[in-house]
């Protein structure tokens, strides 16, 4: 599953607030935040630009 740079911006955003965006349907919920940690630490190495979709 494919996901747009701005949910990924916001989930991105609700992660240093500590918050989780709504896991969405199908999706496991352990595994999506693990994804969110992967986008935040990518950002951390690089930079913002880094999670933006390729195309």
């Amino acid at each position: 599953m494919g996901y747009s740079n701005e949910f990924k911006r916001k989930a991105i955003e609700l992660f240093y607030q500590g918050e989780w965006p709504k896991t969405p349907a199908g999706v496991s919920t352990h595994i999506f935040h693990n994804q969110i940690r992967e986008w935040v630490k990518l950002e951390q190495v690089h930079d913002p630009d880094i999670n933006k979709p390729k195309g």
